[in-house]
């Protein structure tokens, strides 16, 4: 009698979390819907919150430099080391991000994501005082004085703005998942990242600028104020409408909702395309600068650093176009053709990366950065697409994509510091490419009409 009792209290259980489920999924659809007339009314949230990262990633130009900045002045493998911290500590929190920003206004959570980028920054600013010729003492500083110093100082703000920058991305995108409806996801998305990468070119030409006539300490300190006045647009911005709160739920629960969403049919047969886009984040920050840097053996450090940031300026100019391009084609066509499209694209970007090293071109350089930027953009516009139309905007779901993509991180960042054969990495890389590929043919979107994703949302009783 006790087991029939126990066995109709848990199919109660059950029935009643489906239930719930149910509701939850229908207030989320009305919540996204508004009606046509007014489909573009949050379009000036969208662009204004675009531009503030604008701001933000012209500060952070350095990032894609600090490898080839922090080789120049004798770190060997600092950049990849800390950038290796930071995406781990990225990849953790987002387990328990979720539950922090429980609550909390979307804008808020950017702001507070955002603070966390000033520290790398300075860390990068204490680093670049220490530079000095051979021929000079190493500078009086204390943190000079022991390459220990430099290196846990990296290490411990890059960590720091690990645990912020999983609040910062899993906040936009809800920000972004509000104001829009079903018509426009991809769309708004996209053009969010289009304006975002505009700071591609407006830091290009800081870098290749303050570099070439200042020099990295005045070149991080300037990248420090931009920071800080994207913070202070980002305090003013607009609000974003709240979608409907979720019941509060302990941080056992998260966990394990974003663990069955990563496991579920669906999400399963996209974690590798959202790896590979992360080995592609590594490779952008920590690799690509040593092909372009062959190409023009005998410049001075800093000429260097600027050649390279010339080149992803270029890359930057087709990311902005083709980040807009590909979110309006993730409204129009099917989304896993949109997909598999964009990542076939990164068979010609590691072809192009063969062909320069081989040739040993600055103008061959200049092609790949062009082919990399269009494969990339599509690719990480779309990862944020699937996460809107296939998952329906969840904050796990966003949780799941911060924490896979940056698990690619850090296996690019351990590949490039293992591996200093460029040949050899571009090899590894492309073997994840094929893997990536295949699995993503498995992939069905919910425009293919797949049904019963929703119950890996729930929680078990």
């Amino acid at each position: 009698m006790d087991s029939q009792d126990h066995n109709q209290s848990s199919c109660s259980t059950f029935d009643k979390l489906m239930e719930q489920e149910s509701n939850h999924g229908n207030a989320v659809k009305s919540q996204i819907s508004v009606s046509p007339k007014n489909k573009n009314e949050n379009i000036g949230k969208v662009i204004y919150i675009g531009m503030c990262f604008c701001v933000l990633y012209t500060g952070l130009s350095a990032s894609n430099l600090v490898a080839s900045i922090y080789d120049t002045l004798g770190y060997k493998s600092l950049g990849q080391v800390s950038s290796t911290f930071f995406y781990a500590v990225f990849s953790l929190s987002a387990i328990f991000a979720p539950k922090i920003m429980e609550g909390w206004p979307y804008k808020k959570a950017v702001f507070i994501g955002a603070l966390g980028y000033i520290f790398p920054l300075i860390s990068g600013m204490m680093t670049s005082m220490c530079s000095h010729k051979e021929d000079e003492p190493v500078p009086s500083y204390i943190w000079c004085t022991d390459a220990v110093y430099i290196y846990s100082t990296n290490i411990l703000t890059n960590a720091i703005n690990g645990v912020t920058a999983v609040i910062l991305w899993i906040g936009v995108n809800q920000y972004i998942t509000s104001c829009a409806d079903e018509s426009n996801q991809g769309k708004y998305l996209g053009l969010f990242y289009a304006i975002n990468n505009v700071s591609s070119i407006t830091g290009g030409i800081m870098s290749t600028f303050v570099l070439a006539q200042f020099g990295f300490a005045v070149y991080f300190t300037i990248c420090s104020l931009l920071v800080v006045l994207a913070i202070m647009l980002i305090s003013v911005a607009p609000e974003a409408p709240k979608r409907q709160a979720e019941e509060s739920e302990t941080i056992k629960e998260t966990c394990n909702k974003i663990l069955r969403l990563t496991t579920s049919p669906r999400m399963s047969k996209f974690v590798p395309y959202m790896m590979f886009a992360g080995l592609v984040t590594a490779t952008f920050g920590g690799f690509q600068y040593k092909i372009v840097e062959r190409t023009v053996p005998d410049d001075t450090d800093e000429e260097k650093a600027s050649v390279v940031a010339s080149v992803l300026m270029l890359q930057g100019v087709i990311t902005i176009f083709l980040s807009y391009t590909s979110g309006k084609l993730a409204d129009i066509f099917k989304l896993k053709s949109v997909l598999l499209f964009f990542l076939s694209c990164f068979f010609l970007a590691i072809a192009s990366s063969f062909w320069t090293y081989e040739m040993n071109s600055l103008f061959l350089s200049y092609i790949m950065a062009v082919i990399w930027g269009l494969s990339f953009s599509g690719a990480n516009t779309l990862t944020g697409v699937a996460m809107m139309k296939d998952f329906d905007g969840r904050v796990e779901a966003y949780a799941v994509q911060q924490l896979i993509s940056n698990l690619g991180t850090i296996v690019g960042n351990i590949l490039i510091i293992f591996i200093s054969d460029i040949p050899t990495f571009l090899f590894a890389l492309l073997g994840f490419l094929v893997c990536s590929e295949i699995v993503t043919c498995f992939y069905r979107s919910k425009d293919m009409k797949e049904e019963g994703e929703e119950q890996f949302f729930r929680v078990e009783a």
